[in-house]
């Protein structure tokens, strides 16, 4: 972990992010707008940009990284699978949306937003 003051908050945070995730992943939902071309495919990609970036934020060491990478995309995958038991579709698109937005959220650690919340949590602690 980097240098967090309360680094368990942070990690509860992300968890509970992916608990959502896969609890939207898996619910049974019916849209039926749609205001963009393949728009599913688009909250597929910044879901899991969105967590990935989070836990790039909390680590500084690229073997934790890439382990955080790969349980994502396997994540991404396994969900795909178990969707059809609710109701939902199985899509290959899906995969590969999940997986771009892992990619796209390791991107993060190349940026000065990577240290955002480091930044946020020593500016609530002074």
């Amino acid at each position: 972990m980097r240098g967090f003051h309360y680094p368990w908050l942070w990690l509860t945070i992300g968890w509970l992010g992916i608990v959502l995730l896969v609890t939207l992943s898996l619910v049974s939902v019916t849209v039926t707008t749609t205001l963009i071309a393949y728009e599913d495919k688009l909250f597929h990609l910044v879901a899991y940009a969105l967590l990935m970036g989070w836990f790039i934020q909390l680590y500084q060491k690229w073997k934790l990284i890439l382990l955080h990478a790969g349980g994502l995309i396997a994540l991404g995958i396994t969900l795909e699978f178990f969707q059809p038991l609710n109701g939902r579709h199985f899509e290959y698109a899906d995969m590969a949306a999940n997986t771009l937005g892992v990619l796209t959220g390791c991107l993060l650690a190349f940026t000065p937003l990577r240290d955002r919340l480091l930044w946020l949590e020593n500016k609530l602690v002074r």
